[in-house]
């Protein structure tokens, strides 16, 4: 770092051709290599990190918020959700995965630049008695109309070369296809497993490893009595953030952020009832599994709205 800092230095002496004493000149050549963001910029990088930093300032709120409405039943639950809460975030970086993978796979299928060119080529070269051959009826509506089509000039006598081009396509327009179907199919399998092994294991440990966290008997009776709840939370968490990955890949941000929001403002609702109530960690925790479950089937029901339109997110590659 210190070497290249001297030659960034070096290189604007020498084409400044100054003295240390010449500021002006020197700030001059400096400002040359310094570029400020125009509004342009601004918005476009708002408009692209703008939702995710909304969802993630979301999310900080929300856990933390669940402190501030447990803490009014005391000290005994606010140190039992202490525990419980630290214990679902730790549990919460295996899910973080799927998500991942789901994010970094899933663009290089839905950016296939073939898949559009397959949907317009295919319409006039491609012999309709051949997609029935080849593709199951329940994959037909999922593949682009343009593709599957009756159009009566399928049989048209186009050169061979086209025909040809035509087909190559469409096979890259199935691989693509397939390839996502494939690909999310893996990331739900992986959540599953992910969800289930996170279920066992927070099960385990309410029968066997409270006692290594605190030697109160009050807090440990506080503990087991959340036990269910903790692990039916972490249950969907693997599964509900690879299908939250794929919403992310297929930049559907408005929808993202909606479901934030209104998922948001009903937890923080909620959570305000536990506080004024009293209800304690028992019931900031049913509130916490309801969130788990409410976002999985809203971004189960949106994954398969957008794979099964193709066509309306690939336009954003």
């Amino acid at each position: 770092a210190a070497y290249l800092m001297l030659v960034g230095w070096n290189k604007i002496v020498r084409e400044s051709k100054l003295s240390i004493f010449n500021w002006t000149t020197l700030w001059e050549t400096i400002r040359g290599y310094i570029q400020f963001p125009t509004i342009r910029n601004i918005k476009s990088y708002l408009t692209f990190c703008g939702p995710y930093f909304l969802i993630l300032l979301m999310r900080t709120v929300l856990w933390t918020y669940t402190f501030f409405a447990c803490s009014s039943a005391g000290v005994i639950e606010l140190a039992a959700h202490q525990i419980t809460i630290n214990i679902f975030l730790f549990f919460c970086i295996f899910g973080e995965v799927t998500s991942q993978i789901s994010q970094t796979y899933l663009p290089l299928f839905l950016s296939n630049v073939e898949y559009k060119r397959a949907s317009i080529n295919s319409r006039n070269s491609l012999d309709p008695l051949l997609i029935d051959s080849i593709i199951p009826n329940f994959e037909k509506d999922n593949i682009s109309g343009a593709i599957y089509s009756n159009n009566s000039n399928a049989y048209n006598n186009n050169s061979e070369i086209n025909s040809t081009n035509s087909n190559f396509a469409l096979s890259n327009a199935l691989s693509s296809l397939f390839g996502v179907k494939e690909m999310v199919s893996k990331v739900t399998k992986m959540g599953i497993g992910i969800g289930i092994a996170s279920f066992v294991a927070c099960v385990l440990l309410g029968e066997f490893g409270y006692k290594y966290f605190t030697k109160s008997a009050e807090v440990l009776g506080k503990l087991k009595s959340v036990t269910g709840l903790l692990a039916l939370s972490t249950l969907p968490y693997g599964l509900m953030l690879g299908l939250e990955g794929v919403i992310i890949a297929t930049q559907d941000s408005l929808f993202h952020v909606v479901l934030y929001i209104f998922a948001g403002i009903s937890f923080l609702s909620y959570q305000s009832l536990v506080r004024s109530h009293m209800w304690g960690v028992r019931g900031v925790w049913i509130g916490m599994l309801l969130l788990q479950w409410t976002r999985l089937l809203a971004f189960y029901v949106r994954k398969n709205i957008v794979l099964n339109r193709p066509t309306k997110f690939k336009s954003k590659f």
